[in-house]
């Protein structure tokens, strides 16, 4: 079996979880529920991997301190792979690609965002495993999720054939990004799964793939690989020539273009915690569908969630708000409208406060 090396992809700034999660305490560096943050539990999920390598951590230089704190609390050894900017996630998984073949030129690499919450490990290691079945034969494989619900807040995987002597591995018919409700529901009837983001590839079928579709983001990165800083168990990439990389996500740059990708089915329960709504469904409902966490008391309420870690929150008579209260922020939203959550800050942005600090997600 190939070294298996994760990729932690955990430089956003996570501000669609404002006020909780802004751009000077990222999402992935929180606790949604008093334990482990979101990065310490993908790290925890990566370790667990058959056959897995040190981690490379995709960071921003802001959280490149507080990553390896992570990761020295956990007692994990790994590489921290700093980006001068956000390029989105082509350039930063073709930078990680890079760097994990230089300790293993046959590699796989396992890309993890860091705002997912898994709830059963073993059902991840065994898809993975079965996606590492299917790097090694030179495809790249991207896990699918069966859908709960039909959302339009969530991209989908279209299943096409089985491939021969790949147990559980089809290949990708098409990819449909964040849909209209109709087609959504439209979607999940035929089958089809949310896409978990999560990619497998071989790193050198990574670096054939960008140098085939997008050769401008692999020359650039190679560059800023090349003109970078090298430290203990730390990579810094050169500004100038990381910036001059296109910035596109891999999804739109590879996966929607190449020839041979494949999904396999994470049979777990998956939350993708982007948004308040998603973070809601991590607590249990209670029979009005309202959910809290912390000093809450709620009266004649309906299908609501309040989040209050610090202090006593009462509502009465609340229907379909997500309330956030922390110690210098507080949300009331319609949970119907969470997608104008960054149109607000960016309004407020220009006020220059310190509790709408803002960064690229």
């Amino acid at each position: 079996m190939s070294l298996a090396i994760p990729v932690i992809l955990c430089g956003g700034s996570g501000t669609r979880l404002w006020p909780l999660s802004r751009s000077d305490r990222p999402k992935q560096l929180i606790s949604l529920d008093g334990g482990h943050t979101l990065l310490e539990g993908t790290l925890l999920r990566a370790n667990a991997i058959a056959g897995a390598g040190d981690p490379i951590c995709v960071t921003a230089v802001a959280y490149a301190a507080a990553v390896r704190q992570s990761l020295d609390r956990l007692g994990l050894r790994g590489a921290l792979l700093v980006e001068p900017e956000p390029r989105n996630t082509a350039p930063a998984l073709c930078a990680a690609a890079l760097v994990a073949m230089r300790s293993d030129p046959n590699a796989v690499i396992v890309a993890l965002p860091t705002d997912h919450v898994i709830d059963d490990g073993e059902a991840f290691a065994a898809a993975i495993a079965q996606a590492v079945a299917a790097a090694e034969k030179n495809w790249l494989v991207i896990l699918g999720v069966k859908p709960r619900h039909a959302s339009s807040a969530l991209g989908y995987i279209v299943p096409g054939v089985e491939l021969d002597g790949l147990p559980l591995i089809t290949r990708v018919s098409r990819f449909v990004e964040k849909p209209d409700p109709e087609i959504a529901a439209s979607l999940v009837s035929t089958g089809a799964l949310w896409n978990a983001g999560i990619v497998v590839a071989r790193a050198e079928g990574v670096i054939a793939a960008m140098r085939m579709h997008e050769p401008d983001v692999l020359e650039a990165v190679e560059r800023s690989l090349a003109n970078g800083r090298v430290e203990t168990n730390e990579i810094q990439l050169n500004q100038a020539d990381f910036a001059a990389a296109p910035r596109i996500s891999f999804e739109k740059a590879v996966l929607e273009r190449h020839e041979a990708v494949a999904v396999t089915t994470l049979v777990a329960m998956w939350r993708d915690v982007g948004t308040w709504a998603e973070v809601a469904e991590l607590y249990p409902a209670d029979t009005d569908g309202n959910r809290q966490t912390g000093r809450v008391k709620l009266s004649f309420s309906q299908n609501s969630f309040v989040f209050s870690q610090h202090r006593l929150t009462v509502g009465i008579g609340l229907k379909d708000l997500i309330v956030v209260d922390t110690p210098d922020g507080l949300l009331v939203a319609n949970r119907n409208e969470l997608g104008l959550v960054l149109e607000a800050l960016e309004a407020m942005s220009a006020l220059s406060l310190p509790e709408v600090a803002q960064g690229d997600e």
